[in-house]
């Protein structure tokens, strides 16, 4: 058969490079008489290229019957790897099911309404302080942390894989201990998930497994306090409210042409051991600089752009933005000092190396607070001033911008308090100093209340809960007894039922009545029972008659031993050494009945195994299917997907999703840098850079404007190497040739690309398509970053004409036995 199968495979590669039209299967099976059969199936070259035209239009069929709309612009859809997602969301189901090992202590994973959300649950070991702090929030009868374990949010951008996930902490509430691997806010940060660590191929199962690892080196903590448990947010943090990616680089254009990474940071305290003058630096939130950043900055563009802000960014990813103070010459280069508050914030040590850019920052309209402790009410209130002046002055005189997810210092009288800053607009920072220094803006200010503020009905709550855990805890401990004792009496009654079939069955036909051999049989209550049975009868039968007795139906006995009342006074059984039959010479004799008990451990295995009615009838009702329909999910994933673009292009939350769900796609951006990328900076952007980027375009077709547009691209090269310096010339090419030249939109998404682009050829306009063997490469290379082999990338690849999609979905459907379907396939 496998020499059929073979010769059969040589002549359908022949046929398909004749093109006479493809193979679909070959099967064998063996008929009733036992001769094999071989089937092969192939279609038509006419049928193949239908196929191929039908694959090509399977994306948009596929997002138009998901949304149920016909959209207007498909072009710049954005592409969602919904297979990825849906990929990495089975894997995760696969790890959780009953026998397999689950990824990072995770009891439960599932989406929201998108595939873009995940909830996960996930629990510590036994030992650590963290999982006892868990089960201790459990035991204060908090809803907050009832299934005693963490839960989390985890959210997707729109280039996922491409870029990291968020992970955020629901409840319960960690203590903030200046840790860098939690924000005050909830937000993990770890090396694992910061854009310069990330790899595509990372699945969720390893990031899950890192997230607990991280969290149990960091030494993290629940918050505990009845303070927190009776306050209005019942040890909650906040929603996140804000939209993904809200500080990702490209939303804020580079400023002065300054980005610089590998700068050691060094507090003000640490920085008086060198250098005078810094000590007014703690109480502002500003950065010390070298002097000779300044001089290169006015050497490459003759002039500072004021107010100089600076984005400080660690190597976890977190985000703060400042205000130059001072550019010292005595500052080395490749050393900035900072206020140590701000370093704590930021979780930062001495000496540890940040990446620091100029930026623009638009005024703040809106900022909303929430104080780390609930003293900052009681300070506020001893000193008698008004909360809202309070703020506006402290951080028109302390602060130079507001970043979200960080922490300010608000001083009151004598004393500092910690704000956390929740929410901004109109961008994720805001910076509160003016260019005109005496001019003055307001801007509106709110507040959410302090995560150990206690609120009286959330403290008559609380108690309410005690007192119900209390009440319940008692009740169940008595349920539990009673229940516990049914189980007993069911086992026994079990126990005893088949030690009557046993002692029914070895008796056989022998009923104790009509024999020769009269016997008197006392019962352990007093009464007794009379037998006749006949002489050679196995012992079984006097112990059916013990059995069925209304003393022994109540009693339930474990077992029975029947002994002579006189002497000898032998034992009648079937164990070894025991009398196994009657004899004649027990004729007119007594027997006593001596119940048996078992151990408690073996009573116990019993009650374990028992199964109760009431769980017998829900273990036979129909368990719900908790899987969520794939379509809905794909289609509500596409949905929020395109309300997400629209956010990036700058509309609000609730306008962006009305648009989303009228169908409607965001203009692309600028540039053909991709979809919804550098919106704000498209619209920041000069008329000047239009009109040579027009002009520029305009004579390509001549040989004099080309060497023009060659020579000013050599010029956007090296003032890209001169900004970003670690850059190679190739990395700027290519960064350059991905953003259509824009110069400020290549180095944006160059600071935040995880992986170095690959280095381009030649600097020029680009020429025609990649050939087969290029884009074979890319699809391989696309499906191995989903996780799957390469050879069964290849081989689903070669078989649906190179369609992603295509070969994706077969690869998915096939998963558990991939092997065997890549062979049939083949």
């Amino acid at each position: 058969r496998g020499a059929a199968v073979a010769s059969v495979a040589q002549l359908a590669q022949r046929l398909e490079a004749d093109g006479l039209g493809s193979t679909c299967n070959i099967s064998t099976r063996l008929t009733e008489q036992s001769v094999p059969e071989l089937e092969i199936r192939m279609r038509s070259a006419k049928a193949v290229e239908a196929r191929k035209k039908e694959r090509a239009e399977a994306w948009p069929r596929l997002v138009t019957g998901l949304l149920a709309k016909q959209l207007r612009d498909l072009e710049h859809l954005p592409e969602v790897d919904l297979l990825r997602l849906m990929k990495e969301l089975r894997q995760v189901e696969r790890r959780l099911r009953p026998g397999a090992e689950a990824p990072g202590g995770v009891r439960r994973c599932e989406p929201k309404d998108t595939l873009l959300e995940w909830d996960v649950a996930m629990c510590f070991p036994q030992d650590s302080t963290l999982q006892r702090g868990l089960e201790h929030r459990a035991a204060l009868a908090d809803e907050a942390s009832a299934d005693g374990g963490l839960l989390l949010l985890v959210r997707f951008p729109l280039d996922f894989p491409k870029a990291p996930p968020e992970v955020w902490i629901q409840r319960p509430r960690l203590k903030h201990n200046n840790i860098a691997t939690v924000t005050f806010g909830g937000r993990l940060c770890i090396a694992l998930l910061s854009k310069s660590n990330w790899e595509p191929t990372t699945s969720m199962c390893s990031v899950l497994e890192e997230i607990q690892r991280q969290m149990l080196e960091s030494g993290a903590e629940v918050d505990c306090s009845e303070q927190v448990a009776m306050s209005s947010s019942r040890g909650r943090y906040l929603p996140v409210v804000a939209p993904l990616e809200r500080q990702r680089t490209e939303v804020f254009p580079t400023a002065n042409g300054f980005a610089k990474g590998g700068i050691q940071v060094i507090s003000a305290p640490e920085a008086e051991n060198f250098l005078g003058g810094v000590e007014n630096l703690e109480r502002t939130d500003k950065i010390i600089l070298p002097h000779s950043y300044l001089k290169e900055i006015c050497d490459r563009q003759g002039h500072l752009e004021s107010p100089a802000m600076f984005e400080i960014k660690t190597e976890l990813g977190r985000k703060r933005h400042c205000m130059v103070l001072d550019w010292r010459s005595e500052v080395e280069a490749g050393l900035a000092i900072l206020p140590r508050w701000v370093m704590e914030d930021l979780g930062l040590a001495e000496r540890e190396c940040v990446q620091i850019r100029g930026i623009r920052l638009e005024l703040a309209t809106y900022v909303k607070l929430q104080p780390h402790s609930a003293d900052f009410y009681d300070a506020v209130a001893t000193a008698d001033i008004e909360t809202g002046k309070l703020l506006l002055q402290s951080l028109q005189s302390q602060v130079s911008a507001l970043t979200e997810d960080t922490c300010v210092p608000i001083r009151v009288r004598e004393q500092t308090f910690r704000m956390q800053v929740v929410q901004l607009r109109p961008q994720a920072a805001v910076r509160i100093v003016d260019k005109d220094v005496k001019a003055h803006f307001k801007f509106a200010v709110d507040f959410e209340p302090a995560p150990d503020l206690a609120d009286e009905a959330a403290r008559k709550a609380f108690n309410k809960r005690i007192l119900e855990k209390l009440k319940s805890g008692k009740d169940k401990h008595e349920s539990d007894k009673l229940a516990m004792e049914e189980g007993r009496q069911a086992a026994r009654r079990r126990a005893y039922e088949a030690v009557l079939a046993r002692a029914e069955e070895e008796a056989g036909k022998e009923r104790g009545e009509g024999g020769e051999v009269e016997v008197t049989i006392r019962l352990p209550d007093g009464k007794s029972l009379f037998g006749k049975f006949s002489p050679g009868a196995p012992a079984a039968a006097a112990e059916a008659v013990v059995l069925r007795s209304a003393w022994a139906q109540a009693a339930c006995p474990w077992g029975v031993l029947l002994q002579e009342a006189a002497l000898p006074r032998r034992k009648l059984g079937t164990e070894p050494g025991l009398m196994a039959t009657i004899t004649k010479d027990m004729h007119r004799s007594a027997l006593l009945v001596r119940p048996q008990e078992p151990a408690e451990h073996e009573l116990s295995r019993h009650v374990q195994e028992a199964t109760p009615e009431e769980q017998v009838e829900a273990l036979s009702k129909p368990k719900p299917n908790l899987q969520r329909s794939t379509s809905e999910l794909q289609r509500n994933t596409l949905q929020a997907a395109l309300a997400m673009a629209w956010q990036r292009a700058g509309l609000e939350e609730e306008e962006a999703r009305r648009h989303a769900q009228n169908g409607e796609i965001p203009p692309p951006a600028r540039g053909g840098a991709g979809f919804g990328r550098a919106a704000r900076l498209a619209r920041s952007a000069s008329v000047k850079e239009e009109e040579e980027d027009k002009d520029s375009e305009e004579d390509d077709g001549s040989q004099d404007g080309g060497a023009d547009q060659e020579h000013r691209r050599e010029e956007m090269v090296e003032q890209f190497r001169n900004v970003i310096a670690w850059a190679t010339t190739e990395e700027a090419m290519c960064a350059l040739r991905k953003a259509s030249w824009n110069i400020e939109a290549a180095m944006n998404s160059y600071l935040d690309t995880p992986d170095r682009p690959a280095p381009a050829a030649h600097i020029g306009s680009g020429g025609g398509g990649e050939g087969p063997e290029a884009a074979d490469e890319e699809a391989v290379a696309t499906l191995t970053g989903m996780g799957f082999a390469k050879s069964h990338a290849e081989s689903a690849l070669k078989a649906f004409g190179n369609d992603i999609p295509e070969a994706a979905n077969f690869l998915l459907a096939n998963m558990d036995e991939l092997d065997a379907a890549i062979a049939a396939l083949s």
